[in-house]
């Protein structure tokens, strides 16, 4: 009668052992696994939209919703192309309207991970 009280706990045990063994990332000889996920290309974000929303939405947690009157945001590419830059305008309501650079948020997003490098607010 003891051996059929054992027998569920012990198979329990044997589980959870099996659990802890198999999902550790290290494997039986010491490496790490590789990962198995797809790896992207060098540019995550391709749509200039998506980028200026991300900029858009940093740029509201740091300086609030005064960046609208910095609209419309620029999205280009730095020299070595490993970044984007995205920055906001000044329009002059003197005459023509003409669009300056200065006093505007400013952000440079890394394209292969999409971490913020560098953020900016001109005077």
């Amino acid at each position: 009668m003891k051996i059929n009280f054992y027998k569920p706990i012990l198979i329990f045990l044997t589980l959870i052992v099996l659990f802890v063994l198999y999902s550790n990332p290290i494997s039986a000889r010491g490496k790490l696994k590789e990962n198995t996920y797809n790896k992207r290309s060098e540019n995550i974000i391709s749509d200039k939209k998506k980028k200026k929303k991300i900029a858009e939405i940093v740029w509201i947690n740091v300086y609030g919703k005064l960046i609208y009157e910095s609209k419309p945001f620029i999205c280009t590419e730095n020299k070595r192309k490993d970044r984007w830059i995205v920055k906001g305008t000044k329009i002059q309501s003197k005459g023509k309207n003409i669009i300056v650079f200065g006093g505007v948020p400013y952000i440079e997003i890394r394209k292969k991970d999409c971490r913020i490098m560098k953020i900016s607010h001109g005077k």
